[in-house]
């Protein structure tokens, strides 16, 4: 391959990033609308197949160890903070005297907002991917107890829908949706996006800038929540095993996904680059 043609897809692929930031906030509105819709309940997933004979849908139903509210704290409030530290600490050359605090806010909003967009495709295709799957949860017998007779399930598999749940927990309708919602793991695909998100921040921040030390430390800190988050499913009775690994493969994607097209795997960026840039703007 040629050098032409080497910086002439170089070219093309700046110009395809630069092109998604620009519409960044539409990517953002139609993703979260679509979220919205499938996360209330109104796309319910499609009947489930299942074995009255299956224990591991007969599991107890349990409460959340990791709410869906400390989730999203960790995964967008602590990188926020940890961002706007670490740029003021660690001002871009070019800038060393002038760099302010607003300043590093707004890169670390910047970059939040990235990983904001890109957790929400990510999100959306999890959610499409539970609503046509519609594979019951560990403690789908427990928390929708189907009114199904013995008749029925002499059969080896039976079908059933959400409107087939006794509700002994008066769960919501989204709770009763949601029993049917287990493949792939929310939980596992937010925070394995959002650990790696911060791990490759922490590297061309911190670690480039000689503290090691602390660079692992913080990468381990991530790693070891993901894993903690991950667990916290399979002790809660919310996931299968499966159901982790797929979320954490999808949490992995989003993030190469976010980096390569929003962030720019956090690179200071000399902007004269920018498709259309003119010196005398």
């Amino acid at each position: 391959m040629t050098s032409e043609t080497m910086e002439k897809e170089e070219k093309n692929r700046v110009s395809r990033r630069f092109s998604l930031r620009k519409h960044k906030k539409q990517i953002g509105l139609i993703c979260g609308a679509s979220l919205t819709v499938t996360l209330l309940g109104f796309i319910p997933p499609l009947d489930a197949t299942v074995s009255c004979s299956d224990d591991s849908i007969r599991l107890p139903y349990l409460p959340d160890t990791i709410s869906v509210a400390m989730l999203l704290t960790i995964a967008l409030l602590i990188p926020f903070i940890t961002m706007t530290i670490t740029e003021y600490l660690n001002p871009p050359v070019h800038s060393y005297k002038n760099y302010s605090l607003g300043q590093c806010v707004r890169t670390s909003w910047h970059y939040i907002g990235d990983l904001f967009v890109g957790g929400l495709f990510m999100f959306v295709i999890n959610d499409f991917m539970k609503i046509f799957t519609s594979e019951a949860r560990p403690s789908f017998w427990s928390s929708c107890s189907p009114d199904v007779s013995n008749e029925q399930c002499r059969n080896e598999y039976i079908t059933v829908s959400w409107k087939d749940c006794t509700n002994p927990y008066n769960l919501t309708r989204g709770r009763l949706v949601d029993s049917m919602k287990s493949f792939p793991s929310g939980h596992a695909s937010v925070s394995v996006y959002s650990s790696l998100f911060m791990i490759v921040y922490i590297k061309e921040r911190i670690w480039k800038n000689g503290s090691l030390l602390i660079a692992v430390f913080m990468q381990l800190t991530w790693v070891g929540w993901t894993y903690l988050c991950c667990q916290s499913r399979i002790w809660d009775n919310r996931h299968h095993w499966w159901d982790i690994l797929v979320g954490a493969f999808l949490g992995a994607f989003g993030t190469l996904f976010t980096l390569n097209y929003f962030s720019n795997w956090f690179i200071r960026e000399n902007y004269s680059q920018k498709p259309g840039y003119s010196q005398d703007k």
